[in-house]
């Protein structure tokens, strides 16, 4: 859940939402939306992704370092792919998890979020 809208700044003050509570997805809603048929659907295309297939060693390395960098070409799945599978390793353990994705420009991170809500089934 996304708090509330925060008005643009060019000072750090737009950061308040890592300041917010991060409550953890829990495994009965991350199983209920594996259930759904738009997940499923995605799920297989997803799966053909490079960044898809080596999402157990992202999460490995992720969780074992305080910083990580995932090099792919373009089009691998980084930005689409790594959220989603940091997400669900951080819901089946019950780990709270909050994921900060940015891009060059607003256009971008509204299509990246878009095109993650639409695999994710939402």
């Amino acid at each position: 859940r996304l708090p509330k809208q925060v008005r643009h700044t060019n000072s750090f003050q737009g950061l308040d939402f890592l300041q917010a509570r991060c409550p953890a997805m829990s495994q009965q809603n991350l199983k209920s939306e594996m259930g759904t048929p738009e997940y499923r659907k995605f799920r297989e295309l997803r799966s053909r992704l490079p960044a898809f297939q080596q999402g157990e060693e992202i999460c490995a390395a992720v969780e074992r370092n305080q910083v990580t960098l995932v090099l792919g070409a373009t089009g691998c799945g980084k930005t689409t792919q790594i959220p989603q599978l940091l997400l669900e390793a951080a819901a089946i353990k019950g780990q709270a998890c909050r994921l900060v994705a940015t891009q060059p420009r607003r256009l971008s991170a509204v299509s990246v979020a878009e095109r993650v809500a639409v695999e994710r089934g939402q």
